[in-house]
Order: C-alpha cells, then structure tokens, then sequence
C-alpha cells in the first residue's frame, strides 16, 4: 500500500493568473498473486487554487471574463485508477488499465 501527499506552487508571467497552488493525495494499493499477475487501485484527490483572473500582460484587447482558460481555474479532481497485468510467458507482459476523472470548476461562472 502507499500512501502520498504533494504540493506545488507555480509564480507566472504573462498569464492571466500570477500564481496557482495544487495539493494532491492519495492512496494506491497494490497486489501480485504471483509473479505471473497483478493489479494497483488507486484514488487520487487534487484541488488547484488561483490568483483572480486578469487580463494578460501582453494582450492588447480586453478579455472576456466568461472564456477562461480551464487550464488556469479553480478545480478539484477525483480520480480513479485500476491497472491489471498478466506475465503469459517470460518475454511477454499483458496489461490493462482504465481510468476515471472527474472534474470540478465551483468557482468558474457558467453562462
């Protein structure tokens, strides 16, 4: 099983935000039934904050506040992640993996 944590911390320039923090955690678990298959689960929770939103430095023409960049919102992030491998013989390796995320962007307007 493992266990983790991270955070980052991002000072931009000519963006419409300045700074964006990210912290993240999550857990995995992994397991071999033999050396021959195995699978990891694992469920990821990340949330990404910003600065308020301003007009690039280097755009000339106003912004409209409704088309933001997803890129640079506000978001949190479920995810989960299964992956499955079998070993047929000892120079093949088969593996599966499927993925789900879901997104959130609370603080971006919709129209």
């Amino acid at each position: 099983m493992e266990l983790g944590v991270k955070g980052e911390h991002y000072d931009t320039t000519y963006q419409s935000v300045a700074k964006t923090d990210t912290s993240e955690g999550w857990l995995e678990f992994h397991t071999s039934m033999s050396s021959k298959y195995g699978f990891s689960l694992k469920y990821d929770h990340s949330r990404r904050t910003i600065d308020e939103f301003q007009t690039a430095p280097t755009v000339i023409a106003v912004e409209n506040p409704l088309l933001r960049r997803f890129d640079l919102a506000d978001r949190t992030r479920d995810e989960l992640r299964g992956t499955g491998y079998i070993v047929p013989v000892q120079s093949l390796s088969l593996g599966l993996s499927a993925e789900r995320h879901e997104d959130a962007y609370d603080r971006s307007r919709s129209a």
